[in-house]
């Protein structure tokens, strides 16, 4: 193939896989791979290797766009990283970090490519070609506003190469039970129009912000916003009352499994885990159901994160944790007293906690130090019963029950894993995943809808 190369500007809102499709077709290329580097030699850097160049830089340059330009028109960043923690500080799109680049960039948002038949003909006459657009593919937008229409999708890889009205007939098309649910549910309406005003900002949010107005919210409100018991209600539970579940299982499977009451870390964590609960998604479900309107949402999270930002943070140098086997050396060493081996490492008193609630190592200094490690010994190495051990480290039987359950983190948390799934039938499996349409409608509303890889 020559070096010069066909490169018409990308159509408004036009999803960037589905402009490298287009480009592709106009070129005559088949092979994602090989029009990379062909699009190299065009822009003039036909040496450069390939993990030095970002097909999202590539796909600028031929649009004659700024990398950034080109990530807040066409790419689904704005909605990946509407909330993070990873470089908060970046532009959509920069090239500040190529590994910053390749990660973040020609990417979907969600399992399949979404679409509208009655758009994509408007698209023919106005623009001579259906394309890929790039604002119906946030995770949850399951129907067309201006059609009133469900939306139709497509699951195989290399789809876009394609243009949406060529797989009319292979379509799946979204349910009109699911979707009519979600265009007539306020919260959904709240959360995709959160979605769509911070994909407008071009930069992220940091989650360190996003989560404290969150939070403050929420407290205003009653919900709990720790991560440990309590009696007030969590949000996650309130998620579950306000979205369509059949909807919800398309974004958020694992709140349709978690029992009422039971604090789930990657939605209740939005609340009060620092670097991130889990993707920007949850954090806008959350906003969704906290504020009443879409423009609350927004002006409070975008007003108060621009008058709040953090300075950046700064790494420490002597607060890693070493090796658990060190740990473990020195706690023998040391006899068990937790604050010998915290100031032999160097440790901060939460870290140093954490690993020793992790490693099942409770502290056996101060008061009657000799007689819980003689306790301990008796039950756990001479197979002396709990009464017998207990006396002989003048210890009550409750005493030592509560201290033998210290040692023994990991088997509690497979047992609590063992209940879980019990109380929820589940299929073996890597982790759940968001569902598709298709698979949500087979699920049905009655079911948790525990999809798994």
């Amino acid at each position: 193939m020559s070096g010069m190369l066909v490169r018409p500007c990308p159509l408004p809102e036009e999803l960037d896989l589905g402009y490298l499709g287009r480009l592709m077709r106009a070129n005559g290329y088949h092979s994602k791979n090989e029009f990379a580097k062909a699009m190299a030699m065009h822009v003039g850097m036909p040496s450069r290797q390939q993990r030095e160049l970002p097909v999202a830089q590539l796909l600028a340059m031929m649009a004659d766009q700024t990398a950034e330009e080109f990530a807040q028109k066409h790419t689904t960043q704005p909605f990946r990283r509407a909330i993070t923690h990873y470089y908060p500080e970046l532009m959509h799109g920069s090239l500040e970090r190529l590994s910053f680049a390749f990660k973040s960039g020609v990417k979907t948002a969600r399992d399949g490519l979404y679409f509208c038949p009655e758009c994509a003909e408007e698209d023919v006459d106005r623009h001579g070609v259906s394309y890929w657009r790039r604002n119906i593919q946030i995770p949850g937008q399951v129907w067309c506003a201006s059609h009133g229409a469900p939306l139709f999708y497509i699951l195989a890889k290399g789809g876009s190469e394609q243009t949406p009205l060529s797989h009319l007939d292979t379509a799946e098309r979204v349910s009109l039970s699911l979707g009519r649910a979600a265009a007539n549910n306020a919260a959904v309406g709240r959360y995709l129009e959160v979605a769509a005003g911070l994909a407008e900002r071009p930069k992220p949010l940091d989650v360190r912000i996003a989560s404290a107005i969150l939070k403050s919210q929420a407290r205003s409100l009653g919900f709990r916003t720790h991560g440990g018991k309590g009696s007030s209600p969590l949000l996650s539970d309130f998620m579950v009352q306000s979205f369509p579940r059949e909807w919800l299982g398309t974004i958020c499977p694992d709140l349709l499994n978690k029992p009422v009451g039971r604090h789930l870390n990657k939605v209740d964590g939005v609340l009060h885990l620092e670097r991130g609960a889990s993707g920007a998604w949850n954090y806008l479900l959350a906003a969704a159901v906290l504020f009443p309107t879409s423009e609350a949402a927004l002006n409070s999270l975008t007003e108060q994160s621009e008058s709040n930002r953090p300075e950046p943070r700064v790494k420490r140098s002597s607060t890693s944790a070493p090796e658990d086997w060190r740990i473990l050396r020195a706690y023998a060493g040391s006899y068990g007293d937790h604050s010998n081996v915290r100031h032999q490492f160097k440790l901060p008193r939460r870290t140093a906690e954490y690993h020793f609630k992790k490693l099942g190592l409770p502290s056996l200094s101060g008061a009657n130090k000799s007689g819980r490690r003689q306790a301990l010994s008796a039950l756990l190495l001479e197979g002396k019963s709990l009464a017998e051990s207990a006396q002989l480290g003048n210890m009550t039987d409750s005493e030592l029950l509560a201290l033998f359950r210290e040692c023994c983190p990991n088997m509690v948390s497979v047992l609590q894993e063992m209940a879980n799934s019990e109380a929820v039938p589940q299929k073996v499996g890597r982790g759940m995943r968001a569902v598709t349409p298709g698979e949500a409608e087979h699920v049905g509303r009655s079911e948790a809808m525990a999809i798994l890889d």
